[in-house]
């Protein structure tokens, strides 16, 4: 059924061309496979203090673990591993930080950066090391 209330055949869904007024029913949420990720981040600074990072979806509407959690590194030289469940093809930004030192996108996703942003798909993305600044 679309926003306005009208309703559409099954097999008008997610067929590329959008019948619905406003577009919904080819809408990503709809249309996407989901897919688990894995992740990876290692702490580079041998400060004794691990680092907090997230993922976010590039358009701000999900945030891995969660709005009010943080994924920590484990501790200097270790790898940190995660799996997420995301949309395949959608774009994931990771955002770290100690202190006032920032990574990627930064924990509230606000900063730019490209290079820190991979494709949801079944390869594992290594961030690789966060070095300190």
């Amino acid at each position: 059924m679309c926003g306005t209330g009208d309703c559409l055949a099954e097999t008008r869904l997610c067929d590329g061309v959008p019948d619905c007024l406003d577009g919904q029913d080819e809408e990503p949420s709809l249309c996407s496979t989901e897919i688990q990720q894995a992740w990876t981040v290692v702490d580079d600074c041998n400060d004794g203090v691990d680092v907090q990072w997230r993922l976010w979806s590039s358009d701000g509407a999900w945030v891995w673990p969660g709005p009010d959690d943080v994924f920590w590194t484990v501790c200097y030289g270790y790898v940190s591993f995660k799996r997420i469940l995301c949309l395949e093809g959608e774009t994931i930004c990771l955002g770290a930080q100690v202190g006032s030192a920032v990574w990627g996108v930064g924990l509230d996703g606000a900063a730019p950066c490209e290079a820190c942003c991979s494709a949801c798909g079944l390869e594992r993305v290594d961030f690789g090391w966060l070095a300190c600044p």
